[in-house]
């Protein structure tokens, strides 16, 4: 089963492998106990957070139709903040504020 108790996507419905688990909540490499689906689903609370997941798992694909698709899904405003907040680690805030201009578009 790849959604959680009440029928949710998640990114186990989009096939995530276990090195992309590890990219996306650190690995054993860097001293993290590896991700489980148990675990995940025990962490995640709703779903505009596994949204903001499956967001993250196409932005690493370098998917962005996709991750934008997953974006617009995103219906509490602080949770869009969160997204914006955590993609602006990986790439600079004008790039990110430009993908988000251009998927609110589309």
């Amino acid at each position: 089963m790849n959604k959680d108790d009440k029928g949710r996507e998640t990114i186990f419905d989009h096939g995530v492998t276990r090195e992309e688990l590890d990219l996306l909540f650190g690995g054993e490499k860097e001293g993290f106990t590896p991700m489980t689906k148990e675990k995940y689903f025990k962490m995640m609370s709703d779903t505009d957070a596994y949204y903001v997941d499956i967001c993250r798992l196409y932005k690493l694909r370098g998917d962005r139709k996709k991750m934008m698709k997953y974006y617009k899904k995103i219906s509490m405003p602080e949770v869009e903040k969160m997204w914006l907040i955590m993609d602006s680690c990986y790439e600079g805030a004008n790039s990110v504020e430009e993908q988000l201009k251009e998927g609110r578009k589309s």
